[in-house]
């Protein structure tokens, strides 16, 4: 949604109107980032706004200098209650990842996912942990024509009030977070 304002404001600003919109079927959203501590012999989990088809790069930071090791994962919500379970499951992500680690996870089925830290394996050290992720969400075809109705009307809108030349807009994730173009 930033991107989009951000374009807004941008599009507005140089009085120009567009002849055509495009808009990707994938849109990267600024990272979710927190800091958490996880008490000995605990797990804790936080549930993630993610849908099928998403894909997320998790970043996780321990900050202990010496006991800097951590259990990170991505669960679907049947996987996070096998694991508390103690039952097989399938979350993914890294088992005593040390200081600093990533991993990627692709979601794969509708049920609301969690990111899990667990320091279950200790017995007196708390772990100090911050992670962030980055979410490149799956816009179905509804959505995309949509938004691109949106930025349709957006341009009609300008052609009556303003004297400009025609240019297309292209809305797709560059891989650089924050980024515009002039």
């Amino acid at each position: 949604m930033r991107i989009l304002l951000t374009f807004l404001v941008t599009l507005f600003a140089s009085s120009q109107a567009f002849a055509a919109a495009y808009v990707a079927p994938v849109v990267a959203f600024a990272p979710i980032s927190e800091y958490v501590e996880v008490t000995a012999g605990n797990t804790w989990w936080k549930p993630i706004p993610v849908g099928q088809g998403d894909q997320l790069r998790a970043t996780v930071y321990v900050y202990n200098k010496v006991y800097d090791d951590v259990d990170a994962y991505i669960c679907s919500e049947t996987d996070l209650r096998r694991y508390n379970a103690g039952q097989r499951n399938r979350c993914q992500g890294v088992n005593r990842g040390k200081r600093q680690f990533q991993f990627q996870y692709t979601v794969r089925s509708p049920e609301r996912h969690y990111f899990v830290v667990n320091n279950s394996f200790s017995m007196m050290v708390k772990k100090k942990v911050n992670f962030s992720l980055e979410i490149a969400k799956q816009l179905d075809e509804q959505k995309r024509q949509t938004i691109e109705k949106q930025l349709m009307g957006f341009s009609n809108q300008i052609q009556k009030t303003f004297d400009v030349q025609e240019f297309d807009i292209h809305l797709k994730p560059c891989g650089t977070q924050n980024a515009y173009t002039g």
